[in-house]
């Protein structure tokens, strides 16, 4: 049974950003996995984990709210 955790800085995904990542990271394992079989998306479990910027760093420097609001809005 598939686990994937997916970790990231809060901030930076929308609601919609994460229920995309749901089913595109589903859809794959399924995919790879599963071999194509739409039965094993039942077995596919994915947990995003969103953590507060500064316990981040990036470069060995803390990621600040400010880095993330630039990430996020980049185009």
């Amino acid at each position: 049974m598939p686990f994937v955790n997916v970790r990231t800085a809060k901030g930076l995904l929308s609601e919609d950003d994460r229920r995309e990542l749901h089913r595109r990271i589903t859809d794959a394992m399924v995919a790879v996995e599963g071999h194509g079989d739409p039965a094993f998306r039942t077995y596919v479990t994915v947990l995003i984990e969103e953590y507060e910027p500064p316990a981040w760093s990036v470069q060995g420097r803390p990621l600040s709210t400010d880095a993330v609001a630039r990430l996020r809005d980049r185009p």
